[in-house]
C-alpha cells in the first residue's frame, strides 16, 4: 500500500498547502509514475469517483476525526477544520466526501442516465388571464397616448376668473351689529384658449367680510368660444348679517376711510372644456379669490382688485 509523508513535521501540516512525496511502488499509479512531488496522487483524498480504475488494494480513505483508528497519514495527523467543513454536522467524513457510482457488470462505473424534465401544459384559465391583461395594459397604453397627444396639440389652459367693477350702492348697521348692504360686481369670465370651448356648468360667488360671508349668489350656465371673455353682472344683498363686536366696529371704520371697505369675493365653478365636440370633453373644477377694496356708500366705486383662479379637482 503507498505511503505518504509530509516534508514538514509540523504538528498540524495543510493537506494541500504541504509538499507530499510519494512513496513506493510509482507503478501501482493508474496512470504511470508520479515524477512530481508537489501534487499528490489522483484519489489519495477521498476522490473516488474520479478515478474509477483505483483498485481497492491502492485506495484508503481519510478517517473520521471521532474515531479512535489511526488514518492514512499516521496517528500524529491532525485533521484540519478548514480541509474537513462538514465534519461537525453529526455525519462522519467519509460519507461526506465519497460518493459510490453504481458498477455496471459489463464495464466499470457507470451513473444513473439523464432523464429530461417533465413538460406541463397551460392550463386554459392561465391564457384567458393573460390575454385579459394583455388588453388591459394595450387600453392603458392608448388612452395615455391619446391623452398626451391631445395634451400637445391642444395645450389646454384654465379659464380666469376677474372683477372689472364693483358698486356698493348701500350699507348701514342695524343694532349695531346687523349688517345690510346692497352691491353689484361685474365678473369677468376668460377663456384663454386657441382651440378649446370651455362651458361653465356651475357658477357661484360668495361675498366676505373679515372672514364672515355677508352675501352669495349664483349664475346660470354659459359657454364661451375659444379666446372669448364674457362679463356677468351679479347683483348681491345683505339682509341683517350678525357681525361681531370688532367686525361692525371695523366696518364703521373703513367705510369713512380713503382705502375703502376690503372684502374678499370667492367663486366656485364646474368648466368643462371641449376639446373634438362632444366626442371628447374634460370636466374639472374651478376656485376664484379676489381681493376688493370699495368706497363707502352711497355710490362706493372699486378701488383695487387682486385676482387668482386656481383648478380643483370635483
Amino acid at each position: 500500500m503507498p505511503r505518504v509523508s509530509f516534508g514538514d513535521s509540523s504538528p498540524e501540516p495543510h493537506l494541500f498547502n504541504k509538499k507530499v512525496q510519494y512513496v513506493g511502488d510509482r507503478s501501482q499509479g493508474p496512470y504511470g509514475p508520479y515524477e512530481d512531488r508537489h501534487t499528490p496522487p489522483p484519489g489519495l483524498f477521498g476522490d473516488k469517483a474520479r478515478h474509477p480504475d483505483y483498485g481497492p488494494g491502492q485506495y484508503q480513505p481519510p478517517v473520521d476525526p471521532s474515531s479512535s483508528q489511526p488514518g492514512p497519514l499516521g496517528d500524529n495527523a491532525h485533521h484540519d477544520e478548514r480541509t474537513q467543513p462538514h465534519a461537525n454536522n453529526g455525519e462522519s467524513f467519509h460519507n461526506q466526501t465519497t460518493r459510490e457510482p453504481k458498477r455496471d457488470a459489463n464495464g466499470p462505473y457507470r451513473y444513473p442516465p439523464m432523464t429530461a424534465p417533465t413538460v406541463r401544459r397551460t392550463s386554459p384559465w392561465a391564457w384567458i388571464a393573460a390575454v385579459l391583461c394583455a388588453i388591459l395594459w394595450a387600453i392603458i397604453f392608448i388612452g395615455g397616448l391619446t391623452i398626451l397627444i391631445v395634451y400637445l396639440f391642444f395645450r389646454p389652459k384654465s379659464p380666469k376668473f376677474e372683477i372689472s367693477s364693483v358698486t356698493l350702492n348701500g350699507a348701514y348697521l342695524d343694532a349695531g351689529a346687523l349688517l345690510n348692504a346692497d352691491l353689484t360686481i361685474l365678473a369677468n369670465f376668460t377663456n384663454p384658449n386657441r382651440k378649446i370651448a370651455v362651458t361653465f356648468r356651475y357658477v357661484a360667488i360668495d361675498l366676505y367680510f373679515k372672514g364672515t360671508m355677508i352675501a352669495t349668489q349664483g349664475i346660470d350656465r354659459f359657454s364661451e368660444r375659444a379666446g372669448e371673455s364674457t362679463l356677468r353682472s351679479i347683483h348681491m344683498v345683505s339682509s341683517e348679517v350678525a357681525l361681531s363686536t370688532n367686525q361692525a366696529e371695523e366696518w364703521s371704520r373703513e367705510t369713512g376711510a380713503r382705502d375703502g371697505v376690503k372684502m374678499e369675493v370667492k367663486g366656485s365653478f364646474v368648466a368643462v372644456s371641449d376639446f373634438v365636440g362632444t366626442f371628447l370633453r374634460l370636466s374639472y373644477g374651478l376656485r376664484g379669490h379676489c381681493d376688493i377694496a370699495v368706497t363707502g356708500p352711497p355710490s362706493g366705486v372699486l378701488l383695487s382688485s387682486n385676482c387668482t383662479t386656481k383648478r380643483t379637482s370635483l
